[in-house]
């Protein structure tokens, strides 16, 4: 395959971007900027050079980072603009794409755009380009076990040598997965990316899963998994909440706090799915908050067996995973399997969840009126894209966390919808999918379909909301 990269660039005539080193120095200055003034700079300079994309990408993400909804506006500029901007300079013929190496040595959360990527080339919502990410020898992957199991379809570019003779085609083909994901008519958003490709799949009649259960690549753990002592037709459940005790955050220096959750209103959720016959993996850091011991209640995290290749295993497995705003819960849907997404007072992440996939939002409440925000105010394309502690604060918005019983009963339902095989939306679980669908034309993308059930238990508790 690399090879025949290198073959394509010798053969495409006509390839001359004159102007190449000169952007590229535009574009890094205009990167030391920050806030606002990176803001100005870049419509400047969109102004000054129309035709080229990066800087209708820099635009956005400047937006992005000030939580302003016109960014959806600018990634589908980009998205257009990068297009006849590959075909103009004889880049289209080369039928590839780079995707920054990042993605699979970073965070565990940065996968996820990948998947999207993926399955709009399953589904030929992109051309069927070959992508390849520049790894080398020196970097190492976030999960090595995910790593191998994703070269089914990225072509990893492993030799430092190759590495650096292709630098330059890869600074200018490498897509934004960490903001968007560049279709043929459009540019989604990350979350949005995954509706309109999950929607696509649904649509051809594909599976909506990207890796299989029984991959060879697992055999080892299934073998360690018999160490937990766990009957073999037993079923279990992954629970993974977003702590401040990763990569150097703690309780006094975070600025995630409205995405932190409290690990101890989960128990009553862990007793149940015990009392049902089922077990509890914990999941996450070793510096998570240690559970007291509970017959049933696996505390993986702190587990001598924790291990890369069991992190993908147990998400394989599982017969549902209780999540937060965190990057694990892509495992599971890697492999098709449920999602009870909890605690995000970010709603746009409710784009990225599925059919089978249960929601309770982390409401938001505007401190200035003293109220509850409803569902079609806080679905909207201003209160559905915080990111920051500071905007939130900016907006006199506080967040509500999620109780016990909202998690338990939640807990329930989807166990319960798994256990029958199949579910009946309440009058108000469709009533909340209508109110969403108003709102869905703020982003600027085709084909969004609200899919995930918001617990019927929370619904009715906050009924007013979206009466």
């Amino acid at each position: 395959m690399i090879k025949k990269l290198s073959q394509n660039l010798i053969n495409i005539l006509g390839y001359n971007i004159i102007q190449i080193d000169e952007i590229e120095k535009i574009i890094n200055d205009t990167n030391k900027l920050s806030g606002l003034d990176r803001l100005k700079i870049s419509k400047k300079l969109i102004k000054k050079y129309p035709n080229i994309p990066f800087f209708y990408l820099i635009a956005a993400e400047s937006l992005h980072w000030q939580c302003d909804p016109e960014k959806f506006e600018y990634f589908n500029k980009y998205g257009e603009i990068r297009q006849a901007w590959l075909k103009e300079n004889n880049l289209e013929q080369l039928n590839l794409d780079f995707i920054w190496n990042g993605m699979f040595t970073g965070s565990l959360g940065n996968h996820f755009p990948v998947e999207s990527l993926i399955n709009a080339r399953r589904t030929k919502l992109i051309k069927n380009k070959n992508f390849f990410s520049v790894i080398g020898k020196k970097n190492k992957p976030r999960n090595y076990k995910l790593y191998q199991m994703f070269k089914k379809y990225i072509n990893f570019i492993e030799d430092n040598h190759i590495s650096s003779s292709i630098s330059g085609l890869e600074k200018i083909l490498t897509l934004p997965l960490g903001f968007c994901v560049p279709l043929e008519k459009e540019c989604p958003y990350l979350d949005l990316a995954s509706n309109v490709t999950q929607n696509e799949l649904v649509k051809q009649n594909k599976n909506i899963n990207i890796f299989e259960k029984n991959d060879l690549l697992l055999n080892s753990a299934a073998d360690n998994f018999k160490k937990f002592a766990i009957d073999k037709n037993s079923w279990f459940v992954t629970l993974h909440m977003r702590e401040p005790y990763y990569r150097g955050e703690n309780a006094f220096n975070t600025t995630e706090d409205w995405r932190n959750t409290n690990i101890n209103t989960y128990l009553k959720a862990i007793q149940y799915i015990i009392s049902k016959g089922g077990y509890v993996f914990r999941m996450g850091d070793k510096n998570s908050t240690p559970l007291p011991s509970i017959e049933g209640l696996v505390d993986y995290a702190h587990s001598e067996l924790k291990s890369e290749e069991m992190d993908v295993y147990l998400g394989s497995r599982n017969k549902f995973c209780i999540a937060s705003s965190s990057g694990y819960y892509h495992i599971p849907m890697f492999f098709g399997n449920p999602v009870l997404f909890t605690n995000s007072p970010l709603f746009i992440e409710y784009y990225g969840l599925r059919e089978h996939d249960f929601y309770i939002p982390r409401m938001i409440k505007n401190d200035h009126e003293n109220k509850i925000i409803n569902f079609k105010e806080f679905s909207n394309k201003y209160n559905s894209i915080r990111t920051s502690k500071d905007h939130f604060g900016k907006s006199n918005i506080s967040v509500i966390e999620n109780s016990e019983d909202e998690i338990l009963h939640s807990v329930k339902e989807i166990n319960e919808s798994l256990d029958n095989k199949k579910f009946e939306e309440t009058k108000l679980q469709t009533k909340f999918k209508n109110i969403i669908s108003m709102n869905t034309s703020d982003y600027l993308i085709n084909g969004i379909i609200p899919k995930a059930n918001i617990s019927s238990y929370f619904a009715d508790k906050y009924k007013e909301l979206i009466n």
